[in-house]
């Protein structure tokens, strides 16, 4: 590889990148659960590691080498807040006109709403981690062209 060719991206830029293909993937599975009617509340995690797919495939064809794993961890991090923000987002509006789940959030309290986000957000992050070791693992395995 010729260091000339590799341009360093901030990890705002991946973490923008990242937030577009997760809300561009979420917004295509809720059109695909219109027409084609399932019930697998994990496919949300899926939309994560396609979305760290995209952004981890962007960050290694402008470095031209796999990160180090700090940094990517670091991002990794940034990534999985971001994914859990939106998530609880889209969530929230979902459940905007059912008033009796929000009587049963309210129930709840506010120590297992916080304890089922910090789950939530260990999940996606270990999820946007794995889309990165992926993603990376299979452009290092490509030619250079």
């Amino acid at each position: 590889m010729n260091s000339a060719d590799s341009r360093p991206v901030s990890s705002p830029t991946i973490v923008g990148i990242f937030a577009a293909a997760f809300l561009v993937l979420a917004i295509l599975l809720n059109i695909l659960v219109i027409f084609v009617p399932f019930d697998n509340p994990a496919m949300g995690f899926l939309v994560v590691v396609a979305a760290a797919g995209v952004a981890g495939q962007y960050w290694f064809s402008r470095e031209k080498v796999v990160p180090a794993g700090g940094r990517v961890w670091n991002v990794a991090l940034l990534c999985g807040i971001v994914s859990a923000v939106l998530s609880a987002g889209f969530a929230v509006f979902g459940l905007s006109g059912d008033q009796q789940m929000w009587n049963e959030f309210s129930q709840a309290g506010i120590a297992v709403i916080a304890g089922v986000f910090a789950a939530i957000l260990v999940i996606q992050v270990l999820l946007v981690r794995v889309g990165f070791w992926l993603t990376f693992r299979q452009a290092a395995k490509k030619p250079a062209a």
